[in-house]
């Protein structure tokens, strides 16, 4: 019974020696110091302000292909959606009957030309008698007329000639460009003529144009931060143009700004440019949609 008294005594004199070591080492501790704070200096500097424009793909240059004469097309000459160069013939309308109208052309230049030897010489011979007063000044002057008429003639019939060798030409329509040429509209068989409307298209696509729209304001807001014209002009031709395609990539090539359209349209209150882009693996094509984007200028200070 002495044995227990004793170990509980002991045991809280053990007790409270411990909560007083605690005690002193938490007195011990030093007061926890004031939060770090990180201190950056702001400096201004400029920002680029990027643009980004819808766009339409169009051919630099579109040439529609109408015949020029009246016929029945017998052959077409060119592989649709193949590149074409100047001069190819694409369709060939029946030369049959220009033919035929350019040897009557000649049959009669020849005839009148013939038939001017003998005014000419009744000319002369009209001239000398009437000097000599052989001859009376009616005579005279009707040989005159008959010389003269007959010259008018020729120089008709030499127009006549010219035309219908024209005319024959027109039987071979032709690429006017070098292009990307597409799909028929006109086929073998097919009465054309110059009311029937385009055969089929040529298209330079190397370059390129972008179509890209203006809103009023951009432009209004552009004009006055660049109010010289040839500052203004070497400006904007200094620009790259980055052209988004529709799958979202990037195409390789830069363009460069080519023209700005005359007026704004009253009914959308827009403007029209053309971007130019290099396209050496007709990658591109006309109707395709994509975004321009550029840096229009350096937002200063912010």
């Amino acid at each position: 019974m002495q044995l227990m008294k004793q170990f509980a005594v002991l045991s809280a004199l053990l007790i409270c020696i411990s909560i007083s070591t605690s005690c002193s080492r938490k007195q011990a501790q030093p007061p926890p110091g004031a939060p770090e704070v990180l201190v950056t200096t702001v400096t201004p500097k400029d920002v680029p302000r990027v643009l980004e424009r819808v766009a339409t793909l169009d051919g630099f240059i579109n040439a529609n292909i109408n015949a020029q004469v009246q016929g029945y097309i017998v052959s077409r000459d060119y592989t649709e959606g193949s590149i074409v160069k100047k001069g190819d013939l694409l369709f060939q309308i029946d030369p049959r009957p220009f033919q035929a109208a350019l040897a009557q052309a000649k049959g009669t230049l020849a005839k009148d030309k013939a038939t001017q030897v003998k005014a000419d010489a009744d000319e002369k011979r009209a001239l000398d008698l009437f000097n000599k007063k052989v001859i009376s000044d009616q005579e005279r002057d009707s040989a005159i007329a008959v010389a003269g008429s007959g010259r008018a003639n020729i120089q008709a019939d030499e127009a006549a000639v010219e035309q219908a060798e024209l005319n024959l030409a027109y039987t071979r329509i032709i690429a006017p460009i070098d292009g990307l040429a597409g799909f028929a509209i006109a086929q073998v068989g097919d009465l054309v003529g110059p009311t029937t409307g385009p055969l089929t298209t040529v298209s330079q696509i190397d370059p390129i144009k972008a179509v890209v729209t203006a809103g009023e304001g951009p432009f209004t807001d552009f004009v006055s931060r660049h109010p010289d014209a040839t500052e203004r002009n070497v400006y904007i031709k200094s620009l790259d143009f980055d052209l988004i395609l529709g799958n979202g990539e990037l195409y390789q090539h830069k363009g460069k700004f080519y023209a700005l359209d005359r007026s704004l349209d009253p009914k959308t209150g827009s403007i029209r440019y053309y971007v130019t882009y290099p396209n050496p693996g007709n990658i591109l094509r006309p109707g395709q949609f994509g975004k321009v984007r550029f840096v229009a200028d350096m937002k200063k200070g912010a």
